[in-house]
């Protein structure tokens, strides 16, 4: 016989967090805060509505799920 527990694991509620930023300066420096890595970003071209960088984050507690946008042509290089 298998016994089943009736203990559920409770999820929070999914918080998203979402940030654009216009400006290659300020992306670089989002960037490296968020993730604590230096990057060189050097834009190359830029496509799109004066968006450099659109970040977006959804945690769910034991996970979560991030989107890193670059509208454009960017390069990017560790520091």
């Amino acid at each position: 016989m298998i016994a089943i527990g009736s203990v559920a694991t409770h999820l929070h509620p999914p918080q998203r967090t979402h940030v654009e930023v216009a400006e290659s300066a300020e992306a670089y420096e989002f960037l490296e805060s968020a993730y604590g890595v230096r990057l060189r970003l050097s834009e190359v071209r830029r496509d799109g509505d004066g968006v450099a960088l659109s970040y977006t984050r959804t945690d769910v507690g034991p996970f979560a799920i991030e989107e890193v946008a670059l509208p454009g042509s960017f390069q990017a290089a560790p520091d």
